[in-house]
């Protein structure tokens, strides 16, 4: 018997291929998850992951082959971006048969649902993975309003 499951374009490999198709139309090359932008010297979008714990987001980034030193993390409202480059040395005494591995710059926005206070924001860097403590910033938490 065949199991019958709905698609959900949320979360998926193809939904993200068309929303970044649609995004960059007719202002850059479209390219494939793997592959630098047309030879641009672009790779492709920073994968990322976005939680909420006790009052602040917690923003998870892969960014495999990247050196921290490389890296640019900056916080303006609820707008956080990151900018790298990554860089590959390559042994030019040796005889290339493939080279599949990408370098080049990347740049990530991501949109948070609150505004960050960017005066606390925590960053630690991994074995090529970025973990962001973004608080929300004071104006951004509810309050509870007294009733006369």
């Amino acid at each position: 018997m065949a199991n019958i499951t709905r698609f959900d374009p949320r979360g998926d490999y193809f939904g993200e291929l068309v929303d970044d198709l649609f995004k960059g139309f007719l202002v850059r090359p479209f390219s494939l998850e793997g592959r630098a932008s047309a030879g641009l010297g672009q790779l492709p979008r920073a994968k990322v992951d976005v939680a909420e714990k006790n009052g602040a987001y917690l923003v998870t980034a892969e960014l495999p082959g990247v050196k921290k030193q490389d890296l640019d993390v900056q916080v303006r409202g609820d707008t956080l971006r990151i900018q790298g480059k990554k860089t590959i040395a390559y042994d030019e005494t040796a005889s290339v048969h493939r080279r599949e591995r990408a370098a080049g710059q990347f740049d990530r926005t991501v949109t948070l649902p609150d505004e960050i206070d960017s005066a606390k924001v925590a960053a630690d860097f991994r074995d090529g993975v970025l973990t962001l403590r973004l608080p929300r910033a004071e104006s951004a938490k509810p309050r509870t309003v007294a009733i006369n």
